[in-house]
């Protein structure tokens, strides 16, 4: 805990914030309920704090914090322009600002901030939040070059631990979108970098499973359960996920919802950030639970302040409309893909999984085909299915001539 309040201070000059050699009570509760998923509790923690100690960067960085997490972003910029207009500003300030400026779309507020990190020693953690967030677009292409110099320049600081998390949160993300060679291949630098962290290795393992190389997550993964104490993110969050993720790589969803109960508590944490609630959709959505897939994806579509600038974001969205599709929830489940697709308007056209949303027809289907009797449509919106390749057939009444006509272009 600690030393997650301590990187709150990372590169500030030391003429603009009060050192201290310890932390409040109400400091540590705020960061700590942020860690563990309930925002409120840190809203109410970190308002008590800046009472108390309204001459310091950390009660306006973690109550700031704390707004964005509850998705409260109009008070979470409020309080990091008083921290600016007080001089206590940290970094955490700036980087909540780019990340609530992208959600909204506020593109000078987003360079300013850019602009406001070039040649201070967290820049490299703001060109990773850069390039998550164009991961997040499906800009494949740009987020990589992002990446790469937020790994560079990370190196080039002499912070290796911050480059190999940037390794990580790269090749999980790529995982996630199917980018599974990329993935592997960073997976595998990661636990080269630093082979002795758990954390880390943790995170390359878990990309590892969602990569398809689910034999080599196993072998991590049990090395990994042996160590003597593996703290609450590893036990509760990192270790389920792996376990889940090697589970649906074998093609076995239920075991994978079977491992993600001591998750629960922690699905909106800093460790899982929505991706335990996603691996739990995309469990349910293999095993035909569409209520249940949709209950999933629909915690991250409402919680946008856990997962402001991850893919997380569209992808719950995709799933969401899978879901509603099993659900025979007609109209709601266009809208989702309608959702991703606006999301991913300027995504590179050649993702697998951007070819797989726009292969479903349905979702700029008329009404008229919607009716209970039409099996295909479900299966096809449900499962991402092209029509021609659902058994050869057409719609009950309906010309198989108009299904080409209404396919949504490439």
């Amino acid at each position: 805990m600690a030393q997650t309040l301590r990187k709150l201070f990372t590169g500030l000059p030391s003429d603009r914030v009060k050192t201290k050699s310890s932390f409040s009570l109400p400091e540590v509760h705020a960061v700590a309920y942020v860690e563990i998923g309930q925002p409120e509790k840190a809203i109410q923690a970190g308002q008590q704090a800046l009472r108390v100690n309204a001459s310091h960067a950390l009660p306006y960085a973690s109550l700031g914090r704390a707004y964005e997490r509850a998705t409260r972003f109009a008070e979470a910029k409020a309080i990091c322009e008083k921290a600016i207009a007080e001089k206590v500003d940290s970094s955490w300030t700036h980087q909540q600002l780019y990340r609530i400026a992208f959600v909204e779309g506020d593109e000078p507020t987003m360079q300013r901030e850019i602009d406001w990190f070039k040649g201070k020693p967290q820049e490299s953690v703001n060109l990773y939040y850069q390039a998550k967030a164009a991961l997040s677009l499906g800009q494949i292409g740009r987020s990589r070059e992002l990446f790469e110099r937020a790994r560079a320049l990370s190196l080039q600081q002499e912070r290796k631990e911050t480059a190999v998390s940037i390794i990580n949160g790269q090749a999980q993300f790529d995982a996630d979108t199917a980018i599974n060679t990329e993935a592997r291949s960073l997976a595998n630098l990661s636990l080269h970098m630093m082979p002795n962290s758990p954390r880390h290795n943790a995170f390359a393992t878990l990309t590892l499973a969602r990569a398809g190389d689910s034999a080599r997550a196993q072998a991590l993964l049990n090395g990994l359960s042996k160590l003597p104490w593996l703290g609450t993110d590893l036990k509760n969050v990192l270790l389920p996920s792996i376990r889940a993720a090697i589970q649906l790589d074998r093609k076995n969803p239920a075991a994978a919802v079977e491992e993600l109960p001591p998750a629960v508590p922690y699905d909106l944490g800093d460790a899982s950030s929505g991706l335990t609630l996603y691996y739990r959709g995309l469990a349910y959505l293999e095993l035909k639970s569409g209520q249940e897939a949709a209950a999933q994806f629909q915690k991250i579509v409402d919680n946008r302040g856990v997962v402001t600038t991850d893919s997380y974001w569209p992808l719950a969205h995709l799933g969401l409309a899978r879901a509603l599709a099993q659900t025979r929830e007609t109209e709601k489940s266009l809208a989702q893909y309608r959702e991703f697709l606006e999301l991913w308007k300027n995504a590179d056209p050649d993702l697998q999984i951007l070819k797989q949303a726009k292969a479903a027809p349905m979702h700029t289907a008329p009404k008229p085909y919607t009716d209970k009797g039409c099996r295909g449509w479900f299966m096809v919106l449900s499962e991402g299915l092209h029509f021609p390749d659902y058994l050869g057939t057409s719609p009950p009444n309906s010309p198989s001539s108009q299904w080409s006509e209404r396919s949504p272009t490439q």
